[in-house]
């Protein structure tokens, strides 16, 4: 890592820690010297046991993050998840919160994020699918989240305000043949994001487009494309400008390791 940007962490962020995006944008740095890996651990059914993320700056490892599933999915798709830090402060990692499992009955799912005690609520009955129907019954503070629909394919989240205001909500929506997503938009006023993802008439998926608006005025677009390999599986992401006239883009590459069981 140059001087440039250990003056920046030192000088900006108190010594860090701090996303490597975030330093390059501070000295004018592009990314090409940054890059991202993600290692996944799979089961032989296909679930999750590990994620690793690595920061790299020109070639040299420099923070990870690793989480690691510590048990079997429950009935409703929950499974424990910890996390090793080694000199954490990746930005891409930061969306990933951590919860415990704290109760469980017919109305809703309970679950804490320890250390800052917030709490989310996934809602299983329709009866209480209201904004007053879940303060009555959750009492929700603007920290906490609050889902409608099960963990593993969510209809909408958002956070309550003042008893009865949902802000900062997210959208889901699926395809009423297949059950794939189909969109995903997200409100963080002024903004709001759209998430519109395609598929391929075999049921692949083969990209995604990404909208922001500001107060219902669109403001720019980004489209990522799959390219996959002579076995249909995913081998580049090929993210740019929906806009033609900007030539910039940017890749996700993949690579496999097969392990035959004893």
């Amino acid at each position: 890592m140059d001087k440039r940007m250990l003056r920046v962490i030192a000088e900006n962020y108190g010594g860090g820690p701090v996303g490597l995006g975030t330093v390059a944008v501070a000295v004018g740095e592009e990314n090409e010297t940054l890059r991202e890996e993600r290692v996944y651990r799979f089961t032989n059914e296909g679930e999750m046991l590990q994620m690793t993320i690595k920061g790299y700056y020109e070639g040299t490892l420099i923070e990870s993050v690793t989480f690691q599933y510590l048990s079997v999915k429950d009935e409703h798709g929950y499974a424990k998840v910890t996390r090793v830090d080694s000199n954490f402060s990746m930005e891409s990692a930061q969306c990933y919160t951590l919860f415990d499992k704290e109760m469980y009955n017919n109305r809703f799912l309970t679950y804490r994020e320890p250390g800052k005690g917030n709490y989310l609520y996934c809602m299983m009955s329709e009866a209480d699918k209201t904004t007053l129907g879940i303060d009555s019954l959750l009492n929700p503070r603007a920290e906490d989240r609050v889902v409608f629909g099960n963990i593993q394919k969510p209809q909408s989240s958002f956070h309550v305000e003042n008893k009865v205001n949902k802000i900062n909500g997210c959208i889901y929506t699926y395809d009423s043949k297949t059950g794939a997503p189909m969109n995903v938009i997200r409100e963080n006023s002024p903004f709001r994001y759209h998430r519109t993802i395609t598929y391929e008439n075999s049921g692949q998926c083969s990209g995604f487009v990404d909208s922001t608006f500001s107060i219902d005025r669109f403001i720019a677009a980004k489209q990522s494309l799959i390219e996959r390999n002579e076995q249909q599986l995913p081998v580049r992401i090929v993210h740019g400008s929906a806009d033609p006239s900007t030539k910039r883009k940017t890749y996700e590459t993949f690579e496999y390791e097969f392990y035959q069981g004893k």
